[in-house]
């Protein structure tokens, strides 16, 4: 008599890394990063560098303090014009609208570092250092959208929702350099930042959570680490030990020494009025 066993249930890690590639997500990422080599083809401006600069701080601030902090934690609350122009810059770098970012994060922080945990450097450095997010399906997003109801209570979130309206601001940016300084302004000053940026990110779900790499100043259950050498390209979104030990709070640099420059310009905001609740 032989006893037939079930083969243990598949993950969501497993289910993505099983996944074939998405097809639209690699296509873009792929642009991207050809534009961005592109510009090394094209006269550099001395205009260029503050706005790459300009650029790179918006992106940046959107993800970090707005898609991060405002919209995944609700550490803090933001004026309507702030929160206008932080939820356009979100769209700028197609990084992942604000109702799905939500999703995965919330995911993230349920499952940080478990086979369910699609970034984690558990599945291996390349899938958190970005490759998941082409593996990603409506299948595996389903049950992450059920953590995120209250981020459909902004318009613009559920305008964005929409690819093709989504891309807007992206098209729109093109447009603009393209009309201030040709196909040079575009390469430069949108995709270069861009692709920084997108590396930038995804180093916080990688070596973030590999402690070799930097130190854990609490004992949290999943292996999320403080890189120091990121805090200053994330904005301080690199504390991320210190985030996961206490993800509610809008600041994530704990000592006058861990820069935090979204927690700086969190204080600033609060103290013009653009931000209010701000949870410390």
């Amino acid at each position: 008599m032989t006893v037939e066993t079930q083969a243990p249930p598949m993950t969501l890690g497993d289910r993505m890394k099983a996944a074939p590639w998405e097809p639209t997500t690699t296509i873009i990422r792929v642009l991207e990063h050809t534009l961005a080599l592109l510009a090394l083809t094209q006269p550099m401006k001395p205009i260029f560098w503050p706005v790459m600069l300009g650029m790179y701080l918006w992106m940046c601030m959107s993800t970090g303090m707005y898609l991060h902090r405002i919209v995944s934690h609700r550490c803090l609350e933001c004026s309507a014009p702030l929160r206008f122009f932080l939820t356009i810059g979100t769209a700028l770098n197609l990084g992942g609208d604000p109702i799905r970012w939500a999703a995965v994060h919330r995911w993230h922080h349920v499952h940080s570092d478990t086979p369910n945990d699609v970034h984690t450097p558990v599945h291996g450095f390349h899938y958190a250092q970005g490759f998941w997010a082409h593996k990603l399906d409506a299948v595996m997003l389903e049950p992450m959208l059920n953590l995120v109801k209250d981020v459909h209570d902004y318009w613009l979130h559920r305008w964005f929702y929409n690819p093709n309206i989504y891309v807007l601001p992206h098209l729109l940016a093109i447009a603009t350099f393209y009309t201030l300084w040709g196909w040079a302004g575009v390469l430069w000053c949108l995709y270069v930042p861009l692709v920084v940026l997108i590396h930038i990110t995804h180093a916080v779900n990688s070596f973030g959570h590999m402690p070799r790499f930097g130190s854990r100043r609490y004992e949290t259950r999943d292996t999320s680490t403080n890189v120091w050498w990121l805090a200053l390209p994330t904005l301080g979104d690199a504390w991320h030990n210190n985030h996961h030990a206490h993800p509610g709070k809008a600041g994530h640099g704990e000592t006058w020494w861990e820069l935090d420059l979204n927690k700086a310009f969190i204080w600033a905001f609060e103290k013009v009025g653009l931000v209010r609740k701000v949870v410390w």
